[in-house]
């Protein structure tokens, strides 16, 4: 399917991830404001994003910028 990504899809009828994501994005919504669901499991490293595709430059970019804020700001101590 992809040379570098192992992509795999999911198709159910109900899901809990999806109707707590649909939540967000209407509280999202009312905010003006692009949703961005993050999964966490205690004692597990790391989290999980989930987003629209659609929504997913945005988001980069404002991740690269609060990165590279951050850069900035550590560059000034």
């Amino acid at each position: 399917m992809h040379d570098k990504l192992f992509i795999e899809g999911k198709l159910r009828a109900s899901d809990a991830t999806r109707s707590l994501f649909d939540a967000t994005a209407k509280l999202a919504r009312a905010e003006k404001k692009t949703p961005l669901l993050t999964l966490a499991v205690k004692g597990k490293p790391g989290l999980l994003l989930v987003m629209r595709p659609e929504d997913l430059p945005m988001i980069a970019a404002e991740y690269q910028a609060a990165r590279d804020s951050e850069a900035n700001t550590d560059a000034d101590l």
